[in-house]
């Protein structure tokens, strides 16, 4: 599978996952906006539910207090009527009466009332209601929500009135239901104070509806909770607007987010392409060139330090490739030009020895010496490798006054000459390897070609160092470099050796050189003078 592929995949996928993320995490979010929205109603729903309750076992005291009042249970008499009144006036009840055992009423007081409706209400067979006969029966009991004959909608507590151990009547004490706004003390009064901004209550007993606060339009959320100890059931709702505009916000920043998140995928992916797809694909194309033989192809990488690091690497080894081909071509020219010309000769001196008055001992010793020049190739072939793989076997920094030592003594041998030396202590190379090695070679050629006897020949080697950068200068007293030989120093014959063959050393100095990132350069004036100017490095490091 190609990388881009495998990056498209991958890029999808990981769309796919946190798109997903994102997704379930705002779903999970809308869920709890919502949850906790019905959790407040129902909330709201529990707290009047209990508020009423508590408030009737409130009433439930008081009526049950009421009815140990003094004179209370002396039916007909004024002592029964005044603990009456003075219950009603304290116990903020909207209306009361005395029922006795029989049922019959015999004491009744009301707000808003006049004589005529109490006479009317006296002597009244109450029998038949079930608070009456739950009191009598002994209990403290809360009727279910009746029209009265007066009209209205009431709720009657009732407990039983005790002479002693005995039940000899019962105080009913009346609840109006309607108009809590006009009734400050009424069941319903306060639960306008237990309901949230957008909600509203409403109680029921069965079909009838007791309490109804202002409509709410649309959509709603709706709980529901019953009063304990009565069949009321107390309903509550709330617009879902609020929510919805909270819901349609979290969607859009829902939607912004995974915008947010495709677009910063797709960055980091175009990022992944350029940085890594891209080159890497440049990286192969120059690869392919490599192998075709194009040395000089350029790849440009970049964007962080690993690329930066790749590019300069690939450079060295296309460098380092040509100059490689570069050597074998010379090598082999070289081996093949002056192999077939010692071959030629061996067949000439082969084919005049068959001549009748052939000079056996001349012609057998130039084939000899043929054979030895041949011998000789070989061994200047694997001498020459074995100085450039030793050379370029790594850049390592030496300092240069050791480097030209090395020098001079690998390039001491038979033709002697007298060599002195001038250079600065704390100087350091960068690549002393590649240094020591061509200077070696421009020594040994400056001895071996000079033509004056040993005790004159002279070569000076002296070293300039500014900032980041040495001149090395080898300077002799021979005849100076044929014209052919400084072209090859200069870089100008590449196969400059096939010409000359005793070139080979020269083309050694000059391709090292090069390879240490330096020039060399050459004048010829009484003598030859060389100049390499190679690179330094801090001498701490």
């Amino acid at each position: 599978m190609r990388l881009s592929t495998t990056l498209v995949g991958l890029l999808v996928v990981l769309s796919v996952v946190l798109g997903s993320t994102v997704y379930a995490g705002f779903a999970l979010h809308t869920d709890d906006i919502v949850q906790s929205e019905r959790a407040n109603v129902n909330e709201t729903a529990a707290t009047v539910a209990h508020n009423l309750h508590t408030q009737l076992e409130a009433k439930e005291q008081v009526v049950r207090v009421g009815a140990r009042a003094h004179g209370l249970a002396d039916h007909g008499s004024d002592h029964q009527e005044e603990a009456l009144s003075a219950f009603l006036s304290t116990s903020r009840f909207d209306g009361a009466s005395v029922v006795a055992a029989n049922g019959t009423v015999m004491a009744f007081s009301a707000e808003g009332t006049n004589a005529t409706e109490r006479e009317r209400v006296l002597g009244t067979d109450l029998s038949d209601r079930r608070y009456v006969r739950e009191a009598l029966d002994g209990r403290v009991y809360v009727s279910e929500p009746f029209r009265a004959d007066s009209g209205n909608l009431v709720v009657v507590v009732s407990t039983p009135i005790r002479d002693g151990t005995a039940v000899v009547g019962t105080l009913n004490a009346a609840i109006h239901l309607e108009d809590p706004e006009e009734d400050q003390h009424g069941v319903f009064s306060d639960l306008s104070h237990l309901v949230d901004p957008g909600q509203t209550v409403t109680v029921r007993s069965g079909a009838r509806t007791l309490f109804e606060g202002e409509a709410v339009d649309g959509r709603t959320f709706r709980a529901t909770e019953p009063v304990a100890q009565t069949d009321w059931v107390v309903v509550v709702e709330q617009d879902r607007s609020s929510v919805t505009t909270r819901l349609r916000t979290v969607s859009i920043v829902q939607g912004v987010a995974l915008l947010v998140v495709l677009c910063s995928v797709g960055a980091v992916g175009y990022w992944t392409y350029r940085t890594n797809i891209q080159q890497i694909a440049d990286l192969r194309a120059g690869l392919s060139a490599l192998e075709n033989g194009e040395y000089d192809v350029d790849v440009a990488l970049s964007g962080t330090e690993e690329w930066d690091e790749i590019g300069e690497r690939f450079d060295r080894v296309g460098t380092r490739l040509e100059q490689r081909e570069s050597q074998l071509r010379v090598l082999n020219r070289v081996l093949r030009h002056n192999v077939r010309n010692e071959m030629n000769l061996v067949l000439g001196h082969s084919q005049s020895l068959r001549e009748d008055d052939a000079d056996v001992e001349t012609h057998a010793t130039a084939i000899e010496a043929a054979v030895q020049d041949t011998l000789e190739i070989s061994d200047n072939a694997r001498m020459i490798e074995g100085r450039i793989r030793e050379a370029t076997a790594g850049r390592a920094p030496a300092p240069l006054s050791s480097v030209v030592a090395e020098a001079t003594a690998a390039a001491d041998g038979p033709s002697a000459a007298n060599v002195t030396m001038d250079v600065p202590d704390d100087v350091v190379v960068a690549d002393g390897d590649a240094v020591r090695t061509a200077l070696a070679e421009i020594v040994e050629n400056a001895r071996i070609h000079n033509d004056r006897p040993p005790a004159d020949r002279d070569v000076a080697i002296t070293a300039r160092d500014s900032e980041d950068r040495v001149r090395l200068t080898v300077s002799d007293n021979g005849p100076g470099l044929p014209d052919i030989e400084r072209d090859l120093l200069a870089g100008g014959l590449d196969a400059s050796p096939v010409d000359h063959g005793e070139g080979l050393g020269l083309w050694i100095a000059r391709w090292l050189v090069e390879r240490a990132d330096g020039t060399i350069t050459t004048t010829c004036d009484d003598g030859t003078v060389v100049h390499i100017d190679v690179p330094t490095v801090y001498a701490e490091n």
